[in-house]
């Protein structure tokens, strides 16, 4: 892993119904608080029948030990924690 990169962990519901070059393309062109309710959004459209999970997770650029500790929930997950 290296600072700025971009990992997904996602359940069939996505990648059974999404393409790769589609996923791909959200998660290089989102903001990772909508990167998540994007990939949703794409698997129900293409009609993924079950429940879809999504989590897109930003290593952080430069000194973490620098940064809050705090952890930050972001996207339907950040909703649920009562984050913004």
């Amino acid at each position: 892993m290296r600072p700025g990169d971009r990992y997904l962990i996602c359940s069939d519901g996505l990648s059974g119904f999404v393409g790769p070059d589609a996923i791909r393309d959200v998660l290089a062109g989102g903001d990772i608080d909508q990167v998540p309710d994007s990939l949703v959004r794409l698997a129900y459209e293409a009609g993924a029948p079950d429940n879809v999970t999504v989590i897109a997770v930003d290593l952080p650029d430069g000194n973490w030990q620098e940064r809050d500790a705090s952890p930050l929930a972001l996207g339907a997950a950040g909703r649920l924690a009562g984050t913004p």
